[in-house]
């Protein structure tokens, strides 16, 4: 009995060599894949964290400067649709000016239904109080709000962007991407209001 085990445990492993063989390659070339994809993701980050930084501050400048509420949203719109653009170039996304306008569009529903916007100023509201130069500085809130919310909306680009690297539909037209970019614009929300 023990010659015929053994005799057919060799005839498996020399007929299923080259299985075994194929399925060794295939889960390491999935591996390499996911490595050269993080390395990749982590270059992209790199270089996208800059261009978002300064988004955020261009956006706060003008939210500062600008007198009328409804003009540096519509400045704050531009920048944060540019910046989608530039995003796209960083991750190799022809994405139109329409589609950015598009994504900007999508952004600002969500971050208005989540409670984002009213939640930014409650969060930077207690640092503005804390000196009285900047609790006189009426503009200032708008200014950071408008600095913090590009800042959540363009690191929820690039974390949306980084999962989404294989099966990327840009113009966000399917339900389910949509959805998938409002979870990640509040999880990337709620991991900076952490750290923060």
């Amino acid at each position: 009995q023990t010659t015929a085990l053994a005799s057919r445990l060799t005839q498996l492993v020399g007929d299923g060599k080259q299985q075994l063989i194929y399925k060794t390659v295939l889960r390491q070339s999935q591996e390499l894949k996911a490595q050269i994809q993080s390395h990749l993701n982590q270059l992209r980050r790199d270089r996208a964290l800059p261009l978002i930084e300064d988004c955020q501050w261009i956006a706060a400048a003008t939210a500062f400067a600008t007198p009328v509420p409804s003009l540096d949203f519509l400045a704050t719109a531009a920048i944060n649709t540019q910046m989608i653009v530039d995003l796209g170039q960083v991750y190799k996304l022809p994405i139109s000016g329409d589609q950015a306008k598009a994504i900007a569009s999508i952004m600002v529903e969500y971050m208005v239904k989540l409670g984002l916007v009213e939640l930014a100023s409650q969060a930077i509201a207690p640092l503005l109080k804390s000196n009285l130069l900047t609790f006189a500085a009426g503009g200032l809130i708008q200014g950071l709000s408008a600095a913090y919310l590009t800042r959540i909306a363009g690191l929820s680009l690039v974390t949306y962007f980084e999962q989404c690297h294989d099966a990327m539909d840009i113009s966000l037209t399917e339900k389910s991407s949509v959805e998938r970019l409002a979870q990640t614009l509040q999880l990337v929300f709620q991991q900076n209001q952490r750290l923060d």
